[in-house]
């Protein structure tokens, strides 16, 4: 979510946002292999997954998206200044605060490469596994238009 809403705002190079994707996509992989390698597939390798029955699968996708938006906004607004030194506790204080509201209901992926490596490592793939994909990086398309509006 994060390394598109930068590709789309033009705050990074092209290159660069082709670098990070796949950096991003094969440490996700061989994350998901070294989980493997620890735990029983069956364990699911920490592979997010809705609380069916209390949670439905839209409110899901809104989980996702929301608390994406809200960790990627933070981001973007905290280290486009010159200093970055003030950057980390918002950040990580969204980050918290976004799984704190998402763990229980949804997993609280926020990332697709975070659901991607132990869903691949473990083959869990559900027929709500979208919203991990579709949630960041549709959150990433309205970052764009709030930020090009300002």
């Amino acid at each position: 979510g994060v390394t598109i809403a930068f590709a789309l705002t033009g705050k990074m190079k092209k290159y660069e946002i082709i670098g990070y994707l796949i950096s991003q996509c094969i440490g996700a992989l061989i994350a998901g292999a070294f989980l493997l390698l620890l735990y029983d597939k069956t364990t699911g390798l920490g592979t997010p997954t809705l609380a069916l029955g209390t949670t439905t699968v839209l409110q899901g996708f809104f989980i996702e998206f929301l608390c994406t938006m809200f960790i990627s906004f933070i981001i973007f607004f905290t280290t486009t200044y010159q200093s970055h030194k003030e950057a980390a506790l918002p950040i990580g204080l969204a980050v918290f605060s976004s799984f704190l509201v998402g763990a229980d209901r949804d997993g609280a992926a926020l990332n697709v490469w975070r659901w991607l490596g132990p869903a691949v490592a473990s083959q869990t793939f559900k027929y709500y596994s979208w919203i991990y994909i579709a949630g960041p990086i549709g959150c990433s398309f309205n970052i764009d238009v709030h930020t090009q509006e300002h």
